[in-house]
């Protein structure tokens, strides 16, 4: 901008006697604009507060904010005309519909910088934008995070989680109203497998598009599914810039759960898709993804299921044509070995009776001359027996204690049931008992009785 300074006094008297209207001031601020940026300019910025006002001719109103770090958040309005939106739309059709116009998209656009008076602000007339620059600045900071999360070990992170055999819990991640989401839940209905689906309605584009979507994936996480797919449908390169950001390839790359996407078109490529589990095209070919696993499963048990029938009925068949073998030469073995048995044991029976026969006399000749010896023996032990039983009878009576009893003998106990056997088994005042032959005296030992009997040594 040029340095040059106006001179109020030019229009109309010293700055200190001179009164401006807004209008004047206004206008003299405008005119050194002109002065200052007589030509059309390139301006470089973040897309900030957009919107199309379509009542008033289709005019586009935006607001372009620093990008650079360190000097503050400054706006400049910017206006898009009619007359200028077909050559920007040109413009971008030109540049392969891979720019689209959105908040925070970092653009550099041409214009005319004016002053508009009835808000006295300053503001740009768009006239032309530069696709190079926007899709530049989205490939150095793609190229800048694929290298960072490459020296972090991040890009095949998400890809090493084991996926199911049979994934069919799974959490979405899109906004629920999108064809893409609509897709995506048609395919999977339409396979007639039997499907769980939690889907976190997400925002897909915009300035908050990626701490949504970062959101979604962290939390889907936590919720026991067998696989996450990310989908979003087709549009500008701009419209997927949500899935270059480094929150959302962060979000896939640590998450526990293998994560699938299926984002834009097939010409589309994006960070998510680089660092997920597996990248599909479509929204569509990523349930088909899905389905085609789920089928092969079954298919692959199916088969098992068959393999291991047909070598049941094979083994079956074979073990019956082998004992269908064994039954039969057991049959004839066994006829033979009857036979041989049948003979053996016919003889056995004539050389047994022939010796039972003879082994009978001898016995019983045997017996007879027993019987005669056992007699005369009989009667001599069995005297012999009694003179024994008589002796055994006397000496028992002599020990019987009711027999000493009878004769005069006692028994003397103390309290405890204890015979007392000597003076010292007993203490003066013990209560003792005194067995004869009769019954039983109770008495207590008296001390003169006690010292006599223990100094008496002919007491009984």
């Amino acid at each position: 901008m040029s340095d040059r300074l106006f001179d109020l006094t030019q229009h109309g008297g010293g700055p200190e006697s001179v009164t401006h209207s807004i209008a004047e001031v206004v206008d003299i601020a405008a005119g050194a604009v002109r002065a200052a940026l007589p030509r059309e300019v390139w301006v470089r910025g973040e897309i900030s507060d957009l919107k199309n006002d379509r009542g008033r001719g289709g005019s586009l109103y935006f607001a372009l904010v620093d990008t650079e770090e360190g000097r503050g958040r400054f706006r400049l309005p910017v206006t898009l005309f009619p007359s200028n939106r077909a050559k920007v739309n040109r413009r971008l059709r030109e540049a392969g519909g891979t720019v689209r116009m959105s908040d925070g998209l970092d653009v550099r656009l041409r214009g005319r910088i004016e002053v508009y008076p009835p808000r006295s602000t300053v503001q740009l007339v768009m006239s032309d934008i530069d696709p190079s620059h926007t899709l530049g600045t989205l490939a150095i900071s793609r190229d800048a995070l694929l290298q960072s999360l490459a020296a972090e070990g991040l890009l095949e992170a998400n890809g090493r989680c084991p996926l199911s055999p049979s994934p069919q819990r799974i959490g979405l991640v899109t906004s629920a109203k999108s064809a893409a989401c609509k897709d995506f839940l048609q395919e999977l209905q339409g396979s007639g497998l039997a499907w769980t689906v939690l889907l976190a309605d997400t925002r897909v584009q915009g300035a908050t598009a990626e701490r949504s979507i970062a959101r979604a994936v962290s939390r889907l996480a936590t919720h026991n599914v067998d696989a996450i797919a990310v989908v979003r449908g087709g549009g500008a390169r701009t419209d997927l810039a949500s899935f270059d950001a480094e929150a959302v390839a962060r979000a896939i790359a640590t998450c526990g759960v293998p994560v699938l996407t299926g984002i834009g078109h097939e010409i589309d490529d994006s960070v998510a898709d680089t660092v997920a589990h597996s990248a599909l095209k479509t929204p569509t070919a990523c349930a088909g993804a899905l389905i085609d696993r789920v089928l092969g499963f079954l298919g692959s048990a199916e088969q098992t299921y068959r393999s291991i029938t047909q070598l049941s009925d094979l083994a079956v068949e074979r073990q019956t044509h082998r004992l269908e073998q064994l039954a039969g030469r057991t049959t004839a073995a066994a006829s033979v070995a009857a036979t041989r048995e049948h003979q053996r044991l016919t003889s056995y029976e004539w050389s047994l009776r022939s010796l039972t026969e003879a082994k009978v006399m001898a016995d019983h000749h045997r017996l007879d001359n027993l019987a005669r010896r056992l007699g005369p023996a009989a009667t001599r032990a069995l005297r012999d027996t009694d003179r024994t039983l008589e002796h055994i009878d006397a000496r028992i009576r002599a020990l019987d204690p009711q027999w000493l009893l009878s004769r005069g003998w006692s028994i003397t106990r103390n309290a405890s049931g204890e015979v007392v056997r000597g003076v010292g088994d007993a203490t003066a005042g013990d209560l003792v008992s005194i067995e004869v032959a009769d019954g039983r005296i109770d008495a207590v030992v008296e001390p003169t009785q006690a010292s006599t009997a223990a100094n008496d040594p002919g007491a009984s």
